[in-house]
Order: C-alpha cells, then sequence, then structure tokens
C-alpha cells in the first residue's frame, strides 16, 4: 500500500508557513499522485482477479469438452452394442426359423 499523501506532506494557510499558494499546490501534486498509484494498484488487482477467473472458465470448459466427447463415445459404443445384439438375435431366430422349418 501506498502512503498517503497527507502522511508525507503537510500544507499550513500563508500566515503559518510562507508561500502558502505553492505549499498547497505542491500538497495537491502529492494527493493526486497518490491517488493515481493506489487507483493503478487497484486496477492492477482487479485484471489480475479478472485473469484468473477467465483461465478458470477456460479450464472449466475443457473439462466439460472432455465430458461430452466421452458421453458420445459411450453412446456410439452402447449403440453399436445394441446394433450387434439385435443382428445376433435375428440371426438366431432366422437360424431357427430355417432349422424347424426343415426339420418340420
Amino acid at each position: 500500500r501506498h502512503k498517503s499523501a497527507t502522511a508525507t506532506t503537510s500544507w499550513a494557510p500563508k500566515s503559518e508557513a510562507g508561500g502558502g499558494a505553492d505549499a498547497f499546490e505542491a500538497f495537491l501534486d502529492a494527493c493526486l499522485e497518490d491517488v493515481c498509484a493506489r487507483l493503478k494498484t487497484e486496477h492492477q488487482r482487479q485484471i489480475w482477479h479478472m485473469r484468473r477467473s477467465v483461465q478458470a472458465l477456460r479450464d472449466e470448459r475443457e473439462q466439460l469438452v472432455k465430458q461430452v466427447g466421452a458421453i458420445k463415445r459411450q453412446t456410439a459404443s452402447s449403440s453399436k452394442r445394441r446394433a450387434d445384439c439385435a443382428h445376433t438375435a435375428n440371426s438366431s431366430v432366422n437360424s431357427w426359423s430355417a432349422w424347424s422349418q426343415a426339420s418340420g
């Protein structure tokens, strides 16, 4: 944290310190410099937090894409197994029908 400008620069009316206008201007410059430094620090902090949030969202998106891919592969595999099973069942029924007709 930056020191407050009021802690490092003081201003007194002209009657107490010679050249009051110059002292006051110097005090205002110091205050402005302090405020700018604080704003810059806060701005950098906010940017850092925003970058962390964006990276977290990218990581989450990557995980979701992987999960969707795995689900698609499982679905395709299940569909293929069902099709294979149906084909096997049809072949068995056809073979049995052919055998029973030949036998009967």
